[in-house]
């Protein structure tokens, strides 16, 4: 392990002080076919990164390994943001409902779904009280909330509560290495509502789907590369007014990180690497269960 690790700093470093290489995208088709070729270079690595992870398969159909999502499917986004994964989730052919406590927000993920053709009801509601019947879906998704409700153990609930018996359910949260890196360079406003205001411990995320009844069937970690750009754009001033990094800003630093480790998943080695270090420094922890 330790002359992999040498031979990768050897590369990286090699990487950083020679002039940009064009990117290698080996799983780029998927950009085309999800209609996000608007993507900057390092989104684009980022989503090639997030894929090798398990994320987006079209293949598959899964939105993230284990969890498929077919036309047979009730598909509920808890807390969905700008509307990343219903990007894919609204392609699958299921009924898809997606609930967030922003307006805002709401009318983002509104275009970007129209973008793709995609068909998706909207909620406007909070994670406390989703207004759904009890055993309704076949699959729950809630990624990167928690850390913002003021009680996740309830916000879990009442996940638990739309869910049919059998339902999968793909839960993510910032990890607390990564939270800890970030949050030596972001302002304090990232530790404050409506950002994060809670560090969730891989025990205590374990904690929290258990004590919600969920039977945990995977606990996965993802997004080495996340961590540090997130860390990059706060260091280097790319955030806007909420103390929110802006994902889109890109400059020279920025490509040159994206393009070193696009490279270095292109070693043979990189696989390997890169499932050591998404451990080690993830920005994400992906907890896949099962409502018995």
């Amino acid at each position: 392990m330790r002359s992999l690790v040498v031979r990768v700093i050897r590369r990286i470093r090699r990487q950083l002080i020679s002039p940009p290489a064009p990117v290698v995208e080996t799983r780029a088709p998927s950009l085309e076919e999800l209609g996000l070729a608007h993507m900057s270079e390092t989104e684009r690595v980022g989503l090639r990164d997030d894929v090798l992870r398990g994320f987006y398969n079209n293949e598959t159909g899964e939105v993230f390994t284990g969890v498929s999502i077919d036309a047979d499917d009730i598909v509920v986004d808890v807390g969905c943001g700008s509307g990343g994964p219903l990007q894919f989730l609204s392609t699958r052919g299921a009924k898809v409902t997606a609930v967030d406590v922003s307006e805002e927000a709401i009318e983002v993920a509104r275009d970007a779904v129209a973008s793709q053709g995609g068909v998706v009801d909207f909620v406007l509601a909070p994670t406390q009280e989703i207004p759904l019947p009890d055993n309704y879906a076949t699959r729950v998704v809630c990624m990167e909330v928690l850390e913002h409700v003021d009680d996740p153990s309830f916000s879990l609930s009442e996940m638990f509560r739309i869910g049919q018996s059998g339902a999968l359910y793909l839960l993510t949260v910032p990890d607390a290495i990564a939270e800890r890196i970030i949050g030596g360079v972001a302002p304090p406003s990232y530790f404050e509502k409506p950002n994060h205001i809670r560090v969730i411990e891989r025990d205590q995320f374990e904690n929290l789907v258990r004590g919600a009844g969920l039977e945990i069937l995977k606990h996965d970690y993802s997004g080495f590369i996340s961590t540090f750009r997130l860390a990059m754009l706060m260091m280097r001033g790319h955030t806007n007014s909420k103390g929110e990094p802006d994902l889109k800003a890109e400059d020279e630093f920025l490509l040159k990180w994206a393009r070193m480790w696009n490279e270095m998943l292109d070693c043979p080695e990189g696989r390997e690497m890169k499932d050591m270090l998404d451990y080690l420094v993830p920005r994400s922890q992906i907890i896949v269960a099962r409502k018995p």
